[in-house]
């Protein structure tokens, strides 16, 4: 049924579960002579009263993409729907390129795409309402300016763009930089080039401190294949140059996410090389410091082969990892999400088989957000029943999970959750006790040689700390007393062994 009042051609379906009042909207926002179309949601702004929204949608072709802006009411109804064009196709990237001004308007960053090495970055400001206040584009003669991937603004109104230089043979990270109005000051390249075949850029975020923090995957030169090639973050300055570049692990299917905890400490997620139950590769997350140390990770134990699409933070400090899994156990394709903890560990996990209809044909989850009420807000583009010479459209959603990732309340904690995460230490050389420490503790370690032994303390924020303790063989009697309550991490490293734990000081 389409809705013929609205000149745009919005079609929307509202399905309610009435059991937990957990909503699902459903979208197509191609024209009528669009027969196949392929929304998706790329972003969405949970706000008080709304759901503002970005998705890639087909303009008149099913060739050529537009940017659609909507908005919606919590429960439902539609209050804006605006479509933009700028020549070519017109699209974004999943990514954090969509926020919210503190006095109500918005700004964007996309890409028009005029050919495969012509792809033109496009940074958009828009009203409360929508329309456009201003627009635009950087040309800027450098073949590795491309694809936009993240964007901040700075404290004096600037904003910052990141940048993945895909329209050559390899790739580079690149930083633009303009006023509160748009107007470049400058672009440059990273400079990744010179120590990797290639850097393509995941996602970018703003630092407090005015640094901007990057992750990407780092390809490496022929003649050094296994060692340089990986997952990695780095810090960048105000001005676009590399301070601190690390590998969190080496490279496997999917580049790696993070998200800043603090200036100097982040939380990643990414999958690594290490093979656990058979699998090719393991989703691991955790908590790494800007030195490249980590302070703390967790792995997924279980077979499945997963994905992650994305990282988000609450307001109250918890972290939520979201996409699609290979579910070995059941023998088809799952959509995950998982809660975690200041520190990241895991606090439920929610496992959403393909057996109904809106979850056997989804494409899978693109973006996440934390409402005002706790519940979570997933979105991203699912597939219609109803097929086209042989294509089904595809239209955007959104789905209202409550606060613990439930879907159907009365079956969520027996077949839906299928799997929890343990803990992994890094390796199995150290021990400490007792935990949680009051006056002191004992930590014990395996340590082949101890004359090179080199201890370092830090707290939640990465923080170092200069702590008295005494060295005994493989025994080290750590005082703390003169602690604070809190959580800390504890790294020990001796010529090539090395090993962290986490201790907790409660007087």
């Amino acid at each position: 049924m389409k809705c013929c009042k609205l000149f745009y051609l919005f079609y929307l379906v509202s399905y309610i579960n009435i059991n937990a009042q957990l909503r699902t909207f459903e979208m197509d926002m191609a024209p009528e002579d669009v027969e196949v179309s392929n929304d998706y949601i790329s972003e969405i702004i949970v706000e008080e009263d709304k759901y503002t929204f970005i998705a890639n949608t087909n303009c008149d072709q099913n060739t050529v993409f537009c940017i659609a802006f909507c908005q919606l009411t919590k429960d439902g109804k539609l209050l804006n729907f605006k479509k933009y064009k700028l020549g070519g196709s017109f699209y974004t990237q999943q990514g954090n390129n969509f926020i919210k001004n503190s006095d109500g308007t918005y700004l964007f960053a996309g890409n028009i795409y005029e050919s495969f090495y012509d792809r033109v970055p496009v940074l958009m400001k828009l009203d409360k309402n929508l329309d456009t206040i201003w627009t635009k584009t950087y040309r800027v003669n450098n073949n590795l300016i491309d694809d936009v991937r993240g964007i901040g603004i700075y404290k004096n109104g600037d904003i910052v763009l990141g940048i993945h230089g895909y329209n050559t043979s390899y790739g580079d990270i690149g930083i633009i930089r303009t006023d509160s109005m748009g107007n470049l000051k400058w672009a440059r390249n990273s400079g990744f080039r010179a120590k990797y075949f290639s850097a393509d850029l995941k996602n970018m975020f703003l630092l407090t401190n005015g640094n901007i923090l990057v992750s990407f995957f780092a390809g490496a030169y022929d003649n050094t294949q296994g060692k340089t090639d990986g997952n990695n973050f780095a810090i960048l300055d105000s001005m676009g140059r590399v301070i601190e570049d690390h590998r969190i692990t080496k490279f496997l299917n999917t580049p790696p996410y993070i998200t800043p905890l603090t200036d100097t400490t982040y939380f990643y997620a990414c999958q690594t090389d290490t093979f656990l139950n058979g699998n090719l590769g393991n989703q691991i997350h955790g908590i790494i410091n800007i030195r490249g140390e980590k302070l703390y990770e967790y792995a997924f134990p279980s077979p499945e082969l997963r994905q992650i699409n994305g990282i988000t933070r609450s307001s109250s400090g918890d972290f939520y990892l979201f996409d699609l899994r290979d579910d070995w156990k059941y023998g088809t394709r799952a959509y995950w999400f998982t809660k975690h903890d200041s520190t990241g560990k895991l606090l439920w996990e929610r496992t959403y088989l393909e057996k109904s209809r809106m979850f056997s044909n989804m494409a899978g989850f693109l973006d996440l957000d934390v409402d005002t009420d706790g519940s979570l807000i997933l979105s991203g583009a699912i597939r219609d029943t109803v097929q086209f010479h042989g294509l089904r459209k595809q239209n955007a959603f959104i789905m209202r999970f409550d606060k613990d990732g439930c879907y159907f309340r009365d079956s969520c904690d027996n077949i839906f959750f299928l799997t929890k995460t343990e803990e992994l230490a890094l390796n199995s050389l150290i021990n400490i006790y007792p935990n949680p420490a009051n006056d002191k503790l004992t930590l014990v370690h395996n340590f082949k040689s101890i004359e090179t032994l080199i201890l370092t303390t830090f707290d939640i924020t990465g923080r170092q700390l200069e702590i008295e303790y005494i060295l005994m063989d493989n025994h080290i009697i750590i005082d703390t007393r003169q602690m604070v309550n809190g959580i800390y991490f504890i790294a020990l490293k001796a010529k090539n062994e090395n090993a962290i734990g986490k201790f907790v000081v409660q007087h």
